[in-house]
């Protein structure tokens, strides 16, 4: 007998940017999550797709946090990344560290992820079908990753060419400090898009796995209540016997 999972719905805010106030959705879970996933949606799609790939990350452990950055960029990367840092510094202020988010984005938002992974330090990056890579200087943004990246691409995406990929590809791979993947697809823009036909579902099924587990190994935990306690306890433990070692001044 198969089951249903039931679906969260997503909670409604706003988020201020420099660029103007943005919606955004967000799923909270109980307990504590895994990490958070911030979802930076294809320009336009943020009410037609965000929900269920906030449901489907929740699934793996994540909170997530869903926005359209291109809502209010005008197509400027300094204005997409200053609003991607408000987004960061809000969740900063939420009580998560910089290592425990995930940027996650499609198409136009995937490229506001590779943008992100070039501007600031988190635990991990993944731009699904980015557009117009070609159009990204590396150089303006000092020219290397500081969040891991996977880029996952579709060979017949005709606003990225392949000649494209293989140059970020290269010049990523020559001046990063941090790791790097790029997968690309015999498949159209879509191909994160399940479909009916078998070679299309298996395209969708391998990049939602190859996502998931580039977070999973890279997107720090949360700790628990218990184990914040039991680091400041440790670290109590170590203050103690460092100072006994410290040797003791004359007395004289």
């Amino acid at each position: 007998m198969l089951t249903t999972l039931p679906v969260i719905e997503p909670v409604t805010s706003r988020l201020r940017t420099p660029g103007g106030e943005l919606d955004a959705l967000e799923i909270k879970l109980l307990g504590e999550p895994r990490g958070l996933v911030l979802l930076l949606c294809a320009a336009g799609r943020l009410s037609i797709d965000a929900c269920e790939t906030m449901n489907a990350f929740a699934e793996h452990g994540y909170a997530t946090t869903a926005v359209d950055l291109a809502a209010n960029s005008q197509d400027d990367d300094d204005e997409v990344i200053e609003s991607l840092r408000a987004v960061v510094n809000r969740a900063i202020a939420g009580g998560w560290e910089p290592g425990q988010i995930g940027l996650v984005g499609y198409r136009t938002g995937g490229r506001a992820a590779l943008l992100g992974a070039m501007s600031m330090e988190l635990g991990a990056a993944v731009s699904v079908s980015p557009t117009e890579i070609g159009t990204i200087n590396p150089s303006s943004q000092n020219g290397d990753i500081r969040t891991p990246w996977f880029g996952v691409f579709g060979d017949r995406d005709p606003s990225v060419s392949p000649a494209q990929i293989l140059a970020l590809r290269g010049h990523l791979h020559g001046r990063s400090h941090a790791y790097v993947s790029v997968v690309s697809y015999d498949a159209g823009a879509e191909f994160f898009r399940d479909s009916g036909d078998p070679s299309m579902h298996a395209v969708a099924f391998d990049s939602w796995q190859r996502t998931v587990e580039w977070l999973n190994l890279r997107v720090a935990p949360r700790l628990t209540p218990r184990a914040v306690a039991w680091r400041e306890k440790t670290c109590t433990a170590e203050r103690q016997t460092i100072a006994q070692l410290e040797p003791k001044g004359d007395s004289q």
